[in-house]
C-alpha cells in the first residue's frame, strides 16, 4: 500500500511539473518542495485558483473503484494557511 501511494504521489508531482513548469509563470513559479504529504508550489497570486485546480486534478487517482483526492490551499503565507 505504501509503495502504491508513493507512486501515486510521484505521478502527481510529474503532472504538476508538466502543467506548471519551473519559472514559466514567473521567475519563482513551480513546485518548490515536498514535506511528507504536502506539496508546495509557488505561483503568481493572479493564477492561484488555476494552480489549485491543476494540483487537485494532478493528484486525483482512482484504484479498484476507490477515489483518492487532494485538497489545494492558496495562501500568501505558508505559516498562516487554513488547512
Amino acid at each position: 500500500i505504501q509503495a502504491h501511494s508513493a507512486a501515486m504521489a510521484n505521478n502527481g508531482v510529474i503532472r504538476i511539473s508538466d502543467a506548471i513548469p519551473f519559472q514559466s509563470w514567473s521567475p519563482w513559479s513551480g513546485l518548490q518542495l515536498q514535506v511528507h504529504d504536502q506539496l508546495v508550489a509557488q505561483v503568481p497570486i493572479e493564477r492561484a485558483e488555476e494552480g489549485k485546480k491543476i494540483i487537485e486534478e494532478a493528484m486525483y487517482h482512482e484504484f479498484n473503484g476507490m477515489k483518492f483526492k487532494a485538497s489545494a490551499v492558496a495562501s500568501a503565507d505558508w505559516a498562516k494557511q487554513d488547512v
